[in-house]
Formats: C-alpha cells, sequence, structure tokens
C-alpha cells in the first residue's frame, strides 16, 4: 500500500487597521491537495487519485503587550549563580 497526500498553498495578507497596541488584518489562501492511494497484492494494482481545492479565510488581531519600541524581558538567574551571589556578601 502506499500513500501520497502532496499540498500547495498560495496565500495573501493584507493589514487593514494598525495602531500602536492593535493591528487586525485578513486574508485568503488558496490549497491545492493532490492525493494518491496504491493498493497491490501479486498481480492486482489499484490506484485512487484525487485533486481538490480547498479556499481559506482568516483573520488575525494582535495586540502588544508593551508600546512598539519598547524592550520587556523576564528572566531569572540559575541556581549556582543566585549561591555564587549569595556567598559574596
Amino acid at each position: 500500500m502506499k500513500y501520497r497526500f502532496d499540498s500547495y498553498r498560495a496565500s495573501y495578507r493584507y493589514v487593514f487597521y494598525e495602531r500602536e497596541r492593535w493591528s487586525w488584518s485578513g486574508g485568503a489562501t488558496l490549497n491545492i491537495r493532490d492525493a494518491e492511494i496504491r493498493l497491490q497484492q501479486g498481480t492486482l494494482t489499484r490506484v485512487e487519485k484525487n485533486t481538490g481545492v480547498v479556499p481559506l479565510l482568516a483573520l488575525e488581531g494582535r495586540w502588544r503587550f508593551a508600546p512598539a519600541g519598547t524592550s520587556c524581558s523576564i528572566s531569572r538567574a540559575s541556581p549556582h549563580r543566585r549561591a555564587a551571589q549569595s556567598t559574596r556578601r
């Protein structure tokens, strides 16, 4: 038995609202799938092929935690580093 399922996509996205913290975009994708199932037993072979087009729509909203241009990071020192810092006092 052999199974093949290829997929190809072409997409377009457009940002229609963008401010300091919010942005909204939308888009469309055309997904083309090409499938084949092949069964073989002895001298008998059966092949089923199927090609289809699947349209997809997308809507995306983003909210930025911090204003654009702001750097925000959260980190923690490793246990070994904290132990070394506490012995230096």
